[in-house]
């Protein structure tokens, strides 16, 4: 090693905060200000052996680096900007976000979700004719039809399913009182979103809410375009709806509610669409955990990511495993 060498520790993790496992990853170090590439390191398997570490030019051969990771399991980030030194090493912890395309999800089974899920099990019991968008009509979505589900659009409405449950149990309008426990009856898994039948006080929960809204962690969002995401055959009054979105600075959620009539009892009753990110902004707001922007809309395992990053430790009834 010569003098104007230094040395570097790259601990790259998820999410979560645990050490990646990636078969393949490419770092490249970049001097600045031209942003030359010094330094590459290819086809490394994470993790590094304890103690390794990666050399790299040092000052003053340059006067700063910054390293660009590519993962094949991960999205690619930049790192900050650091001064290697041949005095000590640097070390920089590098958070990663999966790529939706590399992962698949492996759910929990019915039988053996915790306790704290019998109230979404209770919902879907009662959800019969439960229509999943470019999927099928299911007569109910529980037990062996849950569990064996295998086409991808099905997989895709089940993590987006279980990715509102948790954002609806974790979010409420007062406390103790969670924004699920008001959900009667699902009809519709779209891409980001649900269409459920709610109990009537919800609707008066966010009328309050609307009416005190400075008090309150939601902003006024308009509603009116979200009318054509309710069934028709439900007759929803397009002119008394009204939403409410969250103001988490990742992943929000947009509540909108309004009366309409049950078509087989013609009574009255009060719909929720209750969407996630439904503009695809979550990227934007990793921007520093991210070098490209992923088209296409946001994707459920993207949610997933936001979910295990705002709380390591949640049980969203599935996990992602290398496809």
């Amino acid at each position: 090693m010569n003098g104007n060498t230094g040395l570097v520790r790259l601990d790259l993790v998820d999410v979560s905060g645990t050490p990646i496992r990636d078969p393949s990853v490419t770092i490249r170090f970049h001097r600045m200000p031209d942003r030359r590439i010094v330094k590459t390191f290819a086809a490394l398997a994470y993790p590094l052996p304890p103690g390794q570490l990666l050399d790299v030019p040092a000052f003053p051969e340059v006067r700063g680096l910054f390293a660009y990771v590519i993962p094949s399991l991960f999205r690619s980030r930049n790192t900050p900007f650091f001064l290697p030194t041949t005095a000590t090493p640097v070390e920089q912890a590098v958070r990663l976000i999966r790529r939706r395309d590399a992962w698949t999800a492996r759910f929990t089974p019915w039988a053996n979700l915790h306790d704290a899920f019998a109230p979404f099990q209770g919902v879907l019991e009662n959800s019969s004719r439960l229509h999943i968008l470019g999927g099928p009509l299911l007569d109910l979505f529980t037990r062996k039809t849950y569990d064996t589900a295998s086409a991808p659009v099905v997989i895709h409405a089940k993590a987006v399913l279980l990715n509102l449950h948790r954002k609806l149990t974790d979010l409420g309008p007062r406390a103790g009182t969670s924004w699920f426990s008001y959900v009667e009856k699902i009809l519709i898994i779209g891409r980001e979103r649900l269409v459920t039948l709610v109990k009537p006080a919800m609707a008066r929960e966010i009328r309050r809410i609307k009416s005190e809204i400075r008090k309150h962690p939601y902003t006024h969002s308009p509603a009116e375009h979200h009318h054509k995401n309710f069934p028709a055959r439900y007759q929803v009054r397009k002119s008394q709806m009204m939403s409410i979105k969250s103001k988490e600075t990742l992943g929000n959620v947009q509540l909108t509610v309004g009366p309409g009539n049950d078509p087989t009892t013609g009574k009255d009753v009060i719909l929720l669409d209750a969407d996630i990110d439904e503009h695809g902004e979550l990227l934007a707001h990793f921007a520093d955990l991210v070098a490209h922007a992923v088209t296409g809309g946001t994707h459920p395992y993207d949610i997933h990511e936001f979910l295990l990053l705002s709380n390591p430790t949640t049980d969203l009834g599935y996990v992602l495993v290398p496809a």
